[in-house]
């Protein structure tokens, strides 16, 4: 099903496929790989009869609520999905960063010819879900602002169970690997230290052949 023209408000995410141009350097057949299961798993997770869609770039894809689904009250419908996509790409050895933004979001296909087609996105959600996307750890999905800039879990009450405080420049974030809310402290304070981990490992490193020299 073509994708619907689209112009107001609405819930919008921006999700970059973590490590591509890594991956590329190394060896083209990986890259490669990896962005034919987020396409796959993209296309698998597409689902305009739900009110979301989705267009897929590079490596990256942008979603947004459309129809009736593009309410402030609907974002459990984003989330849920955004869990897929970062849970079957987790299986899949492939780590996904999403950011989410509220706000106005325009889609206009413009031209398909044989050979061609052109669409245009724009809008202050979609730029501000970009923007921030480089802010996030890898494989975390981050809520950048929410309608009147005033968080209420009523915006997603199935999933705000498994929403906690974003980090600088974002509203909340999404344990989304977990799967009771008694999990999210215990799995937020494990992201937190494999993060400190991976900083560590660096100064390690950094400071390594220092320590041959003293």
């Amino acid at each position: 099903m073509p994708l619907q023209d689209f112009d107001g408000d609405t819930w919008v995410a921006f999700s970059d496929l973590c490590g591509t141009k890594e991956m590329l350097a190394k060896s083209r057949h990986k890259a490669a790989n990896a962005l034919g299961r987020f396409y796959q798993t993209v296309y698998d997770l597409h689902d305009v009869t739900q009110g979301i869609s989705c267009l897929a770039v590079s490596d990256c894809a942008i979603f947004w609520l459309h129809g009736e689904a593009a309410a402030a009250y609907a974002l459990d419908s984003l989330l849920n999905v955004l869990k897929d996509l970062h849970q079957r790409m987790a299986q899949a050895k492939y780590l996904v960063s999403t950011s989410v933004a509220w706000g106005a979001f325009s889609y206009q296909q413009r031209l398909e010819l044989p050979h061609l087609r052109k669409d245009m996105v724009a809008g202050g959600a979609y730029m501000d879900a970009y923007a921030k996307n480089k802010d996030l750890l890898p494989g975390s999905i981050g809520i950048v602002n929410c309608p009147d800039n005033r968080w209420s879990d009523d915006f997603c009450p199935q999933t705000a169970p498994f929403l906690t405080a974003g980090p600088a420049g974002f509203k909340k974030s999404s344990i989304w690997w977990v799967d009771s809310h008694a999990e999210v402290s215990g799995a937020k304070q494990r992201q937190k230290q494999a993060n400190e981990s991976r900083f560590q490992a660096l100064l390690e490193e950094y400071n390594r052949s220092r320590g041959r020299l003293t």
